[in-house]
């Protein structure tokens, strides 16, 4: 993640910096209500075909609806998370630097 806090542009609002570049991902209520569909054995019509028989799967597995979840969006990042992450490294770039003292007799020397 950090990797992309890097590629934020100068000014960014942390909002749009988060739906620029995580936008697209699968949300955790979106995944848990399409995981909810496919266990009663109805079909999801919000996802494709392809994500609904790899949901079937996990189910048929066992998993619950967070394993399933974390096995299918393993790089999954927060809006919290990413806030807070973006806080610290602007913190760090406006960290200003450290002052080094330099005792008078050793500047006349």
């Amino acid at each position: 993640m950090n990797e992309s806090i890097e590629i934020t542009k100068p000014g960014e609002d942390s909002d749009r910096a988060y739906l620029r570049l995580y936008g697209t991902q699968v949300k955790p209520c979106d995944f848990r209500r399409w995981f909810t569909v496919i266990s009663r054995g109805d079909v999801c019509l919000e996802t494709d075909e392809e994500i609904g028989a790899t949901i079937a799967e996990y189910i048929a597995e066992g998993m619950t609806v967070d394993e399933a979840f974390a096995t299918h969006c393993p790089g999954y990042v927060g809006p919290g998370e990413f806030s807070v992450r973006w806080t610290r490294e602007l913190r760090a770039i406006a960290a200003p630097a450290p002052v080094v003292e330099v005792p008078v007799a050793e500047v006349l020397l």
